[in-house]
């Protein structure tokens, strides 16, 4: 994932600082012996790092894989309901509570009513 080397001459900081990945930003001179040099080493150093970058996402990915399967094994092991199954309960529940009502109000109409 090494990107190829950019002039930013003129261009913006937070422009060039907003780009995806990491920046790394060397300043320096044709003319510069040491610069010249250093030149290789910043190049093995920007593949180094990419490689790492891979490597951890990569990582990242595999622990969340594994802490969904995980996730999912405790959840398969609850006796849990589906929302269906829950909701056709409470449906009959609600009936049952009403019909309870109803028919308490009817002894109390008749209480009443005497």
């Amino acid at each position: 994932m090494v990107r190829k080397v950019t002039d930013v001459t003129g261009m913006d900081f937070a422009e060039v600082t907003a780009q995806e990945g990491a920046t790394l930003f060397d300043l320096w001179s044709p003319a510069c012996a040491p610069c010249a040099a250093l030149s290789p080493i910043l190049d093995d150093l920007a593949r180094v790092a990419s490689g790492a970058i891979g490597v951890a996402a990569g990582m990242r990915e595999e622990v969340e894989a594994r802490l969904r399967d995980q996730f999912e094994r405790v959840l398969a092991r609850m006796d849990l309901v589906t929302r269906e199954e829950f909701d056709a309960v409470k449906a009959m529940a609600v009936k049952a509570m009403a019909v309870k009502a109803r028919e308490e109000q009817e002894i109390l109409s008749a209480r009443v009513a005497a």
